[in-house]
């Protein structure tokens, strides 16, 4: 299938950028990276700007689920630039913004995650990928939840 136009969406990401990156090693349980539970959390948020505009951000921490135990932890932000070609509600645009957040920057986090905990010298990890549809019900169910 050729992409045409009309299959891009009119809220497209424009830009991204690292806005922070935390990490630890904590040599005293070396030893343990494969005995011990990853514990992965994300927080995300979506913020009009401008007519059209807004920007994203998505949090990603990692680590272990046992803080004694815990050999590394890595805490990474990003933030997106988006941007409608066409008129769109400020309501629509921020609910974009928050479900999209996660999508539009969830691979950037992956991969700079990856390249953080090998480069500590530890085995590469591949953060699974995640279910958009599941994300979308919960962002629905807390909006309904603050409107009552």
């Amino acid at each position: 299938m050729k992409l045409d136009k009309k299959h891009y969406h009119s809220i497209q990401l424009k830009k991204i950028q690292l806005i922070s990156l935390k990490s630890t090693y904590n040599e005293s349980n070396e030893g343990l990276e494969g005995n011990v539970p990853l514990s992965i959390s994300l927080k995300n948020a979506g913020e009009v700007t401008d007519r059209n505009k807004g920007v994203c951000y998505l949090q990603v921490n990692i680590g272990s689920e046992n803080k004694e135990s815990e050999l590394f932890n890595v805490e990474i932000v990003y933030k997106g630039f988006c941007e409608s070609s066409v008129d769109i509600s400020e309501k629509d645009l921020k609910f974009y913004l928050e479900v999209q957040s996660i999508p539009m920057l969830w691979a950037y986090a992956r991969e700079s995650i990856n390249n953080i905990i090998v480069k500590m010298g530890l085995p590469p990890i591949i953060l699974p990928a995640v279910n958009i549809n599941e994300i979308i019900g919960e962002i629905i169910r807390e909006d309904k939840m603050k409107e009552d």
